[in-house]
């Protein structure tokens, strides 16, 4: 309990001083929510996402839109909701490491989730990975449960929070299928139970897919075909045009001389993933997978050993971890679990050819659970080198301080590392961040009410309440002839996402050429923090 005491304040007071706008895809999520409590349906910020949207599974909108009825805000809901979350992974996580190496370590590694800075600044993002991985590892603790009790309602249960981790983030398809093939493993092995284990896998797949069914349902009405995610589509798009040697950001929203949208989030989005869906094959998605298996995992293991997780210190604690002790049953068959599930987590980036660094963060609880088993075992090692009759004391010190030293070593490490440099999610200049929000709000009270806004990121379109157009990336005079094409309401200049596109910084020094529109706002002094908002009009 103190240690969730702990967690929640530390959340709390990083949010209050941090969180200062809308993450980049918190403004989708949140719009969505939005979308659905004012009638309009399962429906994002507009064209950058398509109408309806069949990208972002439901859950997390959802569960914005139903916190909302209270706050009355869907960004506040969205930063509550992912809270809650960070929360119950503290728990989760607790569960995992008293069930498989004992109550010392369970509460060492309860202690490193609380304090780590990247779980404290995931837990108040309006993003999806505190809610899919909270979820992912409540579900795994009963999977593991599952195997070793072989009860009917742990498998029951553990379907029914992989299917909730399926509703948040599509990789959580995963998840049944390495239950399935282990839970037989060990029941072979004991020669015992084969046929209530055989009866809670299909019970286990009768829940997620009862839970899968509505939205693999609402897929299909949308596209015509049978579809459990719409996610690989985007990435195959995003894929071909990077293996065109077109950059990251022009895979995405690239435009052409001719003003043909090949960019994965211009035009038709909704018309992409579909014709992308219906002809692409297993084979096709797994082209190149050995070279991509290749540069993933190194990708990965450079994610893992980064200061941002804890740096070498971690990664060898983690390592210790795995291999120090005494191999028990229940040790091999949970370590073969959480191998299994690392293993499954770097296959599924086999078909993409691009990294964020998101797509790591799900390593880190496997370091720290595996961590924490370390600093126990050196601890208690230390302990039984010092005891003596005539001093024990001493011993119990020593093994603390130990103990204490190794944790605060890893949280030390990720506290020093700036997450706002590496990753966009985790931070912004203060003053440009409020002046983001304020430019949004600020366009809220414009006319026409019902407003169209071309921008390079998501936060002023969504604090405006307006639908969302990405502007292109191209030329300067292929941009001009694109947003004469789509004929915005309003274009916004950020100078924090200048280098976003080729003709931004340009654009913010010299205006916008040919008078193409007239500019109605224009706040902040240094390049970062400026923001120029220009009335579009007709010529």
């Amino acid at each position: 309990m103190i240690i969730l005491v702990v967690a929640l304040g530390l959340r709390v007071a990083w949010m209050t001083n941090r969180s200062v706008i809308i993450e980049n895809e918190g403004g989708e999520y949140a719009a969505i929510a939005g979308n659905i409590l004012s009638g309009r349906g399962y429906v994002g910020q507009g064209e950058i996402t398509g109408k309806p949207q069949i990208f972002f599974p439901p859950l997390y909108p959802m569960a914005i839109a139903a916190l909302a009825l209270t706050t009355r805000d869907t960004e506040i809901a969205g930063r509550i909701v992912s809270l809650a979350m960070g929360l119950l992974l503290i728990l989760a996580l607790y569960k995992l490491g008293n069930h498989t190496y004992g109550r010392r370590a369970g509460l060492i590694v309860a202690a490193l989730a609380a304090t780590h800075p990247l779980l404290v600044s995931l837990s108040i993002l309006v993003q999806t990975e505190a809610t899919y991985i909270a979820l992912t590892f409540s579900g795994t603790y009963l999977a593991i449960r599952a195997i070793e009790s072989r009860r009917l309602r742990d498998f029951l249960l553990c379907g029914a929070l992989y299917g909730l981790a399926y509703l948040t983030r599509p990789e959580a398809l995963l998840l049944p299928g390495i239950v399935a093939v282990l839970s037989p493993i060990v029941a072979g092995v004991d020669r015992a139970g084969f046929r209530r284990v055989v009866q809670g896998i299909a019970g286990m797949f009768a829940v997620f897919l009862l839970m899968a069914a509505p939205y693999v349902t609402y897929l299909y009405t949308q596209t015509g075909h049978i579809r459990l995610e719409n996610k690989s589509a985007i990435q195959l798009v995003i894929n071909e045009n990077i293996l065109q040697g077109k950059n990251w950001t022009e895979a995405h929203f690239g435009v052409d001389d001719d003003l043909n949208e090949f960019g994965a989030h211009m035009g038709d989005v909704d018309g992409r993933i579909i014709n992308t869906a219906n002809r692409s094959t297993l084979l096709g998605s797994l082209q190149d997978a050995d070279k991509a298996a290749v540069r993933q995992a190194r990708n990965l293991a450079g994610a893992a050993k980064s200061n941002y997780f804890g740096g070498p210190l971690l990664v060898s604690l983690a390592l210790a971890g795995f291999c120090l002790g005494a191999w028990s049953r229940r040790r091999a068959y949970v370590q073969a679990f959480l191998g299994l599930m690392v293993v499954g987590i770097t296959v599924s980036l086999f078909s993409v050819e691009f990294f964020w660094p998101r797509y790591s963060y799900i390593l880190l609880p496997f370091l720290l659970v595996c961590g924490a088993h370390a600093i126990d075992k050196i601890s208690a090692w230390v302990h039984r080198a010092l005891t003596t009759p005539w001093q024990p004391a001493r011993a119990t010190f020593a093994s603390c301080a130990v103990g204490a030293s190794m944790a605060a070593g890893v949280l030390l490490v990720a506290a020093r590392a700036n997450l706002a440099e590496a990753y966009d999610d985790f931070g912004t200049n203060r003053t440009g961040a409020v002046f983001t929000k304020q430019a949004g709000l600020w366009l809220r009270d414009q006319t026409p009410r019902e407003k169209v806004i071309m921008d390079a990121g998501s936060a002023i379109p969504y604090y405006s309440g307006s639908e969302y157009v990405a502007l292109p990336y191209s030329s300067s005079q292929v941009a001009l002839r694109y947003i004469d094409a789509k004929a915005p309401d309003y274009v916004v200049l950020r100078g924090a996402l200048a280098n976003q596109r080729p003709y931004l910084d340009q654009w913010a020094e010299y205006g916008i050429p040919g008078n193409h529109g007239r500019l109605v706002y224009d706040v902040g002094v240094s390049k970062e923090e400026r923001i120029q908002i220009y009335r579009w009009e007709e010529r």
